[in-house]
């Protein structure tokens, strides 16, 4: 029952990626991606949520660099 759950997280999240990346969401896009990476993790899919995380990370900085000080 638990990995089907995941399984339905993991289906979830990539569809709420998708939709966030066609917007253009960032700071909506990292929270997925950080989401999707402990689904994945819990899925045993442990390479790709390796991936989701380092893009988490990736757009933080990004959102960083536009604020102002």
């Amino acid at each position: 029952l638990a990995l089907c759950q995941t399984d339905a997280a993991v289906e979830t999240l990539m569809a709420a990626h998708q939709g966030a990346e066609a917007r253009h969401a960032r700071p909506l896009l990292w929270t997925i991606a950080r989401s999707l990476a402990r689904a994945l993790q819990a899925n045993g899919r442990v390479e790709r949520a390796q991936q989701a995380l380092a893009e988490a990370r990736q757009i933080i900085v990004e959102l960083a660099a536009t604020m102002d000080d």
